[in-house]
Formats: structure tokens, C-alpha cells, sequence
């Protein structure tokens, strides 16, 4: 049983204790790889829609991993695991283990409409280079009220390697600094979804 504490804080989200990460999590090479490929794109100039110079090949990544995450609001794991390979390898964040593989994906994702009457993911911002998309986002949560399930906003910056089509690898990272929430408080919620109306 997932255990939640309340919080509203500013370092990133809530480390469960029960679970604890993983031996295979993100080590140095995985943060310098991140890193460089963060740096990188700030060195990119800023593309303008006259000026698109996207391969065919980005174009379709891009918008692959727009629309799944696009589609989180469908409360689906069958519609979200089409976008996903069968190796798949997802970490939610840099604090929590790795989940290994499509059905172990599934088997985690399967009570999204259960717990949430509204997921609703924004992308910020999003850059592609060749298979990799790295994407800023706010993603809300909104619990079901019968549910034992806090309502939540994250501030993440999201790595996805994209091979044949498949989201192979998807890393969330959270924001230093930014507001992240996790409450059950029904003040909460309403705030939420009053941003979410705006």
C-alpha cells in the first residue's frame, strides 16, 4: 500500500520510506548524461515556426511523447502503454526506483481512474534532438474524493529516448525550487483546479 505524507514544499516530492529506491536508480552516468543533454539544448537557439529545421524523424518524436503525455488525461494504461516499448525503463523521479518493463508499467498504472477523476499534464516547454525529448512540464493530479489518494502538482523536467517509434526510456526529474504539492486538503484541491481553469 502506497503511503502519502502531507506537503507542500519547495525541494521535490515526498520520498515514500517503504519504498526505497531501487539498486539500479540513476547513477553519476545517468546525471551527467542528463546534464549534457540539458546543457546542450540551452545552447540551441530558439527555433521559430518559419524557421523549423526539425527532422522528419524529431518531428514525429516530438509529438509522440507530446501525446502521451497529452494523453495521461485519459486515466487509460492501455492507451498509454501503446506509446511505451516493452522494455520500457520509467523512473517518476530521481528519488524512486526503477520500473522495468510494459507489464510492471501496467501492473502500477492500472488504477489511474480508480484514484484520479482528472490528470491534466502541461508541457511548458519541449525540445527534440534526434531521439531525445526533454520536456518541462506541471502535472496535476486530482484525486478522486473517495479516494485515499492525495490531490498533487509537480514541477518536472522530463527525459524520454525515443527508439522505432516507443518511448524506450522515460526519466522525470524534479525542479529545484519549484512548488511541489502533495495533500489531501480540500483547500488544496479547489486550488488546483482553479489553476487548472485559468
Amino acid at each position: 500500500m502506497t503511503t502519502y505524507q502531507e506537503s507542500t514544499h519547495e525541494t521535490g516530492p515526498v520520498r515514500n520510506p517503504d519504498h526505497p529506491a531501487d539498486d539500479r536508480g540513476i547513477n553519476r552516468r545517468d546525471i551527467v548524461t542528463a546534464a549534457g543533454a540539458i546543457a546542450a539544448i540551452g545552447m540551441v537557439p530558439a527555433r521559430s515556426a518559419e524557421s523549423d529545421d526539425r527532422t522528419e524523424v524529431e518531428i514525429a518524436n516530438e509529438t509522440l511523447v507530446s501525446n502521451f503525455c497529452r494523453d495521461y488525461s485519459k486515466l487509460d494504461v492501455n492507451v498509454l502503454a501503446a506509446y511505451l516499448a516493452d522494455d520500457i525503463i520509467y523512473q517518476i523521479s530521481e528519488t524512486q526506483g526503477i520500473v522495468d518493463g510494459l507489464e510492471e508499467y501496467k501492473k502500477r498504472q492500472s488504477d489511474l481512474g480508480e484514484r484520479f477523476e482528472l490528470i491534466d499534464w502541461q508541457i511548458l516547454r519541449s525540445h527534440v534532438i534526434g531521439p531525445l525529448v526533454i520536456n518541462e512540464r506541471i502535472d496535476y493530479f486530482i484525486a478522486r474524493p473517495e479516494a485515499r489518494q492525495p490531490n498533487m502538482r509537480f514541477a518536472v523536467a522530463g527525459y524520454f529516448l525515443v527508439q522505432d517509434g516507443k518511448i524506450q526510456v522515460w526519466r522525470d526529474f524534479t525542479i529545484p525550487g519549484a512548488r511541489q504539492i502533495v495533500s489531501r486538503s480540500p483547500d488544496t484541491r479547489k486550488e488546483l483546479l482553479e489553476e487548472l481553469a485559468l
